[in-house]
């Protein structure tokens, strides 16, 4: 049977599952525990693709969430499974392409919610999160600057959910 918490279940989603997912899962699972509701969320992430399958995060990601205090080292790359929609409540992917892939699979009888990382932020400034794999270690540090600020609006929003 596949792991479910009684709380909140939430996958994030970007196109390898070794940049930007990884991240948001590091970050998120970070700040929850933070906030005393670590325990009440599951967290994970994967990708649109088997590219990268069973790899770890990038170099780059790895540095520039290890320089904040988040440390995503362990995660492997994994695709977007079709269990991944019943197992999950929220189903967050990075840009719109990812969000219109889950779309696509997501099956009628399905409850996942699925989102774009910036839906739970009021104006942040950008819409997507852009890929930063192969494009030095600026656009990784960007792209975790983001997430982070996402994350906090989602976390707001997690813990609302699980305090009912």
């Amino acid at each position: 049977m596949l792991e479910r918490v009684s709380g909140l279940n939430i996958l994030f989603v970007c196109t390898g599952n070794t940049c930007r997912s990884p991240m948001a899962e590091g970050v998120l699972r970070a700040q929850a525990a933070l906030w005393g509701v670590g325990d009440r969320v599951l967290i994970e992430s994967a990708g649109t693709t088997r590219w990268h399958e069973s790899q770890p995060p990038t170099p780059e990601a790895q540095v520039a969430t290890r320089e904040r205090g988040y440390f995503i080292n362990e995660l492997r790359s994994r695709p977007v499974e079709a269990s991944d929609f019943d197992r999950f409540d929220w189903i967050i992917g990075m840009t719109r392409e990812h969000q219109q892939f889950l779309r696509e699979r997501r099956q009628s009888h399905d409850q996942a919610q699925i989102l774009l990382i910036t839906a739970f932020s009021a104006n942040p400034g950008f819409r997507e999160i852009a890929d930063p794999f192969s494009q030095g270690q600026e656009a990784y540090d960007l792209a975790l600057d983001q997430i982070e600020r996402c994350c906090a609006d989602i976390l707001l929003r997690v813990r609302a959910s699980v305090a009912a």
